[in-house]
């Protein structure tokens, strides 16, 4: 299969896409960065481009995004990113908490085919945040990740807890590659024929949405299935528990996944489009 997605060939497909927005982002600079990072999408402030690849945990690099995305009222808001989630840019990250980042990264790393190519070449910085505190908020909302076209390549994310951090973890980064790849498709091909804005039901987030959202939240949902699936053989979850645990989310995954499909089915879509939607309904 050559899908773009979640196929072998799809790493070095995104790959070579990558490499090409990567150039047009520094085209745009006029020259002035020598090398790309996720920060010249801000497109504001002065040019971000020497926090090295990986977790950010230095302080000044972390003040240093601050300023790109934070507001004058909060400086580690990041209010740019209009998040319906108060979240904060997190300067104090604990030795425990940065050893769980790495085994994250690691256990994405394991799968040598897929995720691991696509987390290497996509995946540029990773930075943590601070979730929300006191009642009135849900799991997903405390254990939020996101990414953005004002930050392409990097992830934002809270550190997880409980029994299968390190699982949920995996499944919210893969959740976040599944943006980035549909972002670059995006950068190429706007995906619909139809209006790309229009209302479309999105299971994941249980309300309608413009349809390109309702998309980028079937190919997160598909991505997230194919981590469960990557995680049920890993030696750590062989446990009754632990498979019970990855039953059930994999099969709240791909009911939404079915669902959100089955209402972007009206849409009319480019052929690059058709190709994506039908690498996630034989997903």
């Amino acid at each position: 299969m050559s899908g773009w997605l979640f196929s072998l060939a799809a790493p070095e497909r995104l790959t070579r896409l990558d490499a090409a927005v990567k150039r047009e982002t520094l085209r745009a600079q006029g020259g002035v960065a020598q090398r790309y990072t996720p920060w010249l999408c801000a497109k504001r402030g002065p040019l971000v481009t020497h926090i090295p690849d990986g977790l950010v945990t230095e302080r000044e690099h972390l003040l240093h995004i601050a300023r790109l995305y934070s507001s004058e009222k909060d400086p580690l808001d990041l209010s740019r990113f209009k998040l319906r989630t108060p979240v904060r840019l997190r300067l104090d990250l604990g030795t425990d908490e940065r050893a769980l980042f790495e085994e994250v990264f690691a256990l994405v790393a394991r799968d040598e085919r897929v995720f691991g190519p696509l987390f290497r070449a996509l995946i540029q910085n990773v930075v943590p945040l601070s979730g929300p505190r006191g009642e009135g908020f849900s799991e997903r909302q405390r254990r939020l990740a996101f990414s953005s076209v004002l930050a392409r390549n990097a992830v934002f994310m809270v550190p997880h807890d409980g029994p299968y951090a390190a699982l949920e973890m995996v499944v919210s980064l893969v959740h976040e590659m599944g943006h980035q790849s549909l972002m670059l498709l995006q950068a190429v091909d706007p995906l619909f024929a139809s209006a790309a804005e229009a209302p479309v039901y999105s299971a994941i987030m249980g309300i309608e949405r413009p349809a390109i959202l309702a998309l980028h939240g079937a190919v997160a949902l598909a991505a997230m299935v194919r981590a469960l699936q990557l995680g049920q053989a890993w030696p750590e979850l062989t446990s009754a528990e632990a498979q019970a645990h990855i039953a059930k989310r994999t099969q709240q995954f791909r009911a939404a996944l079915s669902e959100t499909l089955r209402a972007l089915g009206g849409c009319q879509l480019t052929r690059l489009g058709k190709e994506v939607f039908e690498e996630l309904a034989s997903s």
